[in-house]
């Protein structure tokens, strides 16, 4: 609790006046006087300004508690709350607490004078509440930590309370507010008057007080929610004390309880029902379970689990039945307030033996799927197993969340048998709200455990009867394309069975009628992968070419590699033509092209990683039949390269120099920069003449010189331009990184400034050649006269001789 500090600005002379009008008017008459008094005492120069402010408290204290009788009738001294039973309570002490012994005030009087007050009634709880450190866990809890608004029918008393305690903080100057149920300000007028009507509404004993405590609650005036208690507390003084004089039983019902239970809620007293009830019981009233039910929502309310448990065992004893919602209440009550595991000591009590023979209901179970979830329970695999047979059992149809929540445990601690019972159970009831992050966090816990074959269970028990994810199509496709990419990369690993992650794959697709590009990919390459299935992968690769829907018509790089890495070992990769269009296709269907010449680029550059010219060329030509009429540039580029990279440079650049004819300098980046490639390697490798390097060294810088212009961008650009780039920087889809089979899709990234620095080095290269060849001509020896026989100067030498002087040696002359 925040204190109000003294602060000497209260002094100040025009801030004081305000002040005391503000005081005055809340009824702080007392305070008044005494800031008047401090004005005094440093106007006239007093010692120790703050040692006499709390000599002043201490006097006026002590003259307060001096009052040891309160005037109750005729004269009569009314039966009084003792200090003890105010202060030192302890729980089922209800001697001291209900004591008719007054105070003597010597006793108040030496209490008061060492400034401790025993009639603070907010030290009633204390001894219950003590943490580790020794410290008064609800030191804090009085009337200004009830929140506005939780019990509406105190609101006008909790604005009265706090007033007062703010006024009480102002009058120790900082200390501990000091409250007294023994003194309230309420006259006895007031008091007799509740009587009286009382006694007028009934003459039943047991009646009488409900209607006294009745009246008490309705009495809205000028009662604060503290004189209400303490007015309570009074007539059950009285009534203890007639019935102690006529020996005769007490005769009040136990339903009071929880109408005290209301007054005692603003001030956290559970010591105080405590008391009462066992009072009561003393005198032969047993409580009900509905008196159960109220204290033990009163003492979740304070927070007292211990005391709830109590309650728990006491309501067995003494009524033999207990249901469900006894247990469900203070559960729902604990999480509520953010107390979990008050809440998960509740659950753990119900599962106890003592109270096998209650019977669970739905809203008990949801608490316990709640605290699974949360993991505030333990053995969590036995507890869901218990909860899922409770509801098999008793016909008791679970919610969506309380299935997600049991998932969501099972698969937190690696159970992964019940998570797929709770997931199918999920998919088949409650479709619409099948949380796709399950599935996630299901694969996720796969990677972590190494268990790689639970994610082709999962496919096998739960996706393949998936219906909707959330009424949304596309999130169900995130979902089965994360399923199929994690196949297709444990089975890139030889983590799993491949024979059936391919079945299972190509199943699911099946049943889900679904024609997405990723996951038919997945598909082609996990039955490529494995040795007899070639035939569906190459129906599906086939079946995919031919459907009329163009955007999904044509697969990923990496599942084209496959189906050529396959057909390759087996020796016949001649199959892959089928894959091209039938002659005449193009020309009915021209918005076909495009689709079809990515399938005809990655299926030539894939043969081109084998060094299979013969059958790339074979596709080629295929190609150039079917679509006489256009000169695609991918295909021919992609061809060129690949011839280049065979070592026949010549006939690549020859291809280069038709496509140049063909389209002129309307040609883009990318044929430039495979020819860049191309003429590098050959120049570094010494395979490609100097003067053809210039030649296409001068294509490529008449490119670079054109006027910067928007770049073409196509239809699969950035497929395009990572298939290239894997193609040159020697990389195939399968990553040294161990990434598997991946969609490798980035943003378009134009060529200019790479064919830029391959052109800036073919020069470089180039111009160490000409210089290399300009100094062997000119470190060639010239013959001179000292080398050649003197007989070859004369003149009448014949020609014969002139040859015979070149002749060999023979070896035994020399």
């Amino acid at each position: 609790m925040t204190r109000m500090r003294w602060s000497p600005r209260m002094l100040r002379p025009r801030r004081l006046q305000d002040h005391l009008d503000a005081w005055r008017d809340s009824g702080g008459q007392n305070l008044a006087r005494r800031l008047h008094g401090c004005v005094l005492l440093r106007a006239t120069g007093k010692p120790s300004l703050r040692t006499s402010l709390r000599q002043a408290a201490v006097r006026r204290r002590v003259a307060s508690c001096s009052r040891s009788s309160f005037p109750f009738r005729d004269g009569e001294e009314a039966p009084r709350l003792s200090s003890h039973g105010a202060a030192m309570l302890r729980v089922g002490d209800e001697s001291d607490f209900f004591s008719n012994e007054p105070l003597s005030s010597d006793d108040e009087t030496s209490k008061g004078a060492e400034g401790k007050s025993t009639d603070d009634d907010t030290d009633t709880d204390r001894d219950d509440h003590r943490d580790s450190d020794g410290n008064d866990e609800y030191e804090s809890q009085d009337d200004s930590a009830v929140q506005d608004g939780f019990y509406p029918e105190h609101d006008g008393d909790i604005g009265r309370a706090r007033r007062q305690a703010r006024f009480e903080r102002l009058c120790t100057f900082g200390e501990e507010p000091r409250y007294s149920l023994s003194e309230p300000r309420v006259s006895t007028e007031r008091f007799q008057s509740v009587l009286e009507a009382a006694e007028l509404i009934s003459t039943n004993r047991i009646a009488w007080y409900d209607s006294v405590l009745n009246l008490i609650r309705s009495d809205d005036q000028d009662l604060g929610s503290r004189d209400r208690l303490w007015l309570a507390l009074r007539v059950l003084q009285r009534a203890r004390a007639r019935a102690d004089a006529e020996g005769e039983p007490l005769g009040i019902h136990a339903h009071v309880i929880l109408s005290l239970r209301k007054l005692c809620e603003p001030f956290r007293k559970t010591n105080f029902l405590l008391a009462v009830k066992r009072l009561l019981e003393r005198h032969g009233e047993l409580p009900t379970a509905q008196v159960y039910k109220g204290l033990m929502r009163y003492f979740v309310l304070c927070d007292r689990v211990q005391l709830v448990r109590d309650m728990l065992h006491d309501m067995q004893r003494v009524i033999q039945t207990i249901d469900a919602n006894s247990f469900t209440m203070p559960m729902k009550g604990f999480m509520f307030l953010n107390n979990k595991s008050s809440a998960a000591q509740i659950w753990r009590q119900f599962r106890a033996p003592a109270f096998a023979d209650v019977e669970p209901d739905l809203r008990l179970l949801q608490c316990g799927c709640r605290l699974l979830s949360w993991g505030y329970l333990d053995d969590v695999s036995e507890n869901a197993l218990w909860i899922s047979m409770q509801f098999y059992k008793r016909e008791i149809k679970p919610r969506a969340s309380d299935l997600r929540h049991l998932a969501k445990a099972r698969i937190r601690v690696g159970d992964f048998r019940g998570a797929r019972t709770s997931l199918r159970w999920l998919c088949k009831k409650w479709y619409i709200a099948f949380d796709a992050g399950l599935v996630h966090d299901f694969i996720t816990k796969c990677h972590e455990l190494e268990q790689w074959h639970e994610i082709v269970i999962l496919v096998d028990q739960v996706l393949t009867h998936i219906q909707r994810v959330g009424g949304d199509f596309d999130v169900k496709l995130d979902l089965l394309r994360r399923c199929l990419s994690e196949l297709a990369l444990a089975a890139w690993k030889s983590r799993i069975d491949i024979g059936r992650a391919a079945a299972l794959s190509y199943r699911l697709v099946e049943k889900q009628r679904t024609l997405d590009r990723t996951m038919l990919s997945h598909v082609v390459y996990l039955n490529a992968l494995e040795e007899g299935r070639m035939v569906v992968a190459m129906r599906v690769a086939k079946k995919n070419a031919q459907k009329p829907a163009a955007r999904n018509r044509t697969l990923y790089a990496f599942a084209y590699e496959a189906i050529v890495q396959k057909l390759v070992l087996k020796s016949v990769s001649d199959k892959l033509i089928k894959l091209l269009p039938r002659k005449g296709w193009l020309a009915k269907r021209p918005q076909d092209t495009d689709d079809f010449a990515y399938i005809a680029v990655n299926l030539i550059m894939a043969l081109g990683q084998f060094g299979l010219l013969r059958i790339a060329t074979s596709i080629f030509n295929a190609w150039t039949m079917n679509n006489e009429s256009v000169v695609n540039v991918e295909v021919w580029s992609a061809y060129m390269y690949v011839v280049a990279a065979t070592g026949q440079l010549k006939p690549a650049l020859a291809i280069f120099r038709e496509l140049y004819d063909h389209y002129g300098t309307s040609l883009d980046d990318m044929p430039h920069y495979l020819l860049a490639v191309t003429v590098l390697r050959g120049s570094k490798q010494g395979a490609l003449p100097t003067e053809l390097a210039a030649e296409m060294l001068d294509y490529i810088d008449q490119h670079l010189r054109k006027p910067d212009a928007q770049p073409k961008v196509r239809l699969r650009q950035a497929e395009y331009d990572d298939l290239f780039e894997r193609q040159v920087e020697n990389v195939t889809t399968r990553d040294q990184d161990g990434l598997g089979p991946t969609v490798m899709v980035g943003p378009f990234r134009p060529y200019s400034s790479r064919i830029r620095l391959l052109a800036e080095e073919i020069r470089t290269i180039l111009s160490q050649q000409r210089c290399a060849e300009k100094a062997a001509i000119q470190a060639e020896v010239p013959v001179s006269n000292a080398s050649v026989p003197a007989a070859l100067h004369s003149p009448s030498m014949s020609f014969s001789d002139f040859v015979s002087a070149f002749e060999p040696v023979p070896r035994a002359q020399r």
